[in-house]
C-alpha cells in the first residue's frame, strides 16, 4: 500500500502534524504556513500559531549606539 504524502499548498514542504500541538493533518485540512527564521512552520489554527509565537517571541527595546567611524 502506498503512503500518502501531505504537502503544504504554500511552501510545498512535507507536513504531518501541527508544529505546536502535534495534531495530525489530513488531506484537505486548512493550515497556517509561517516562514520563521529557522524554516517553515505549520499550524492547525490561529490560536495554536499564536500560542507558539507567545512562547518564542522575545519582547525587547531599540537601543542606540554611537557610530565609531
Amino acid at each position: 500500500m502506498k503512503k500518502k504524502i501531505l504537502r503544504c499548498g504554500n511552501c510545498g514542504e512535507e507536513i504531518e502534524k501541527c508544529d505546536n500541538c502535534d495534531k495530525p493533518f489530513e488531506e484537505g485540512d486548512d493550515v497556517l504556513c509561517y516562514s520563521g527564521p529557522e524554516g517553515d512552520y505549520h499550524f492547525c489554527s490561529e490560536d495554536c500559531m499564536n500560542e507558539y509565537l507567545d512562547t518564542t517571541v522575545v519582547e525587547t527595546t531599540v537601543e542606540c549606539y554611537d557610530d565609531e567611524e
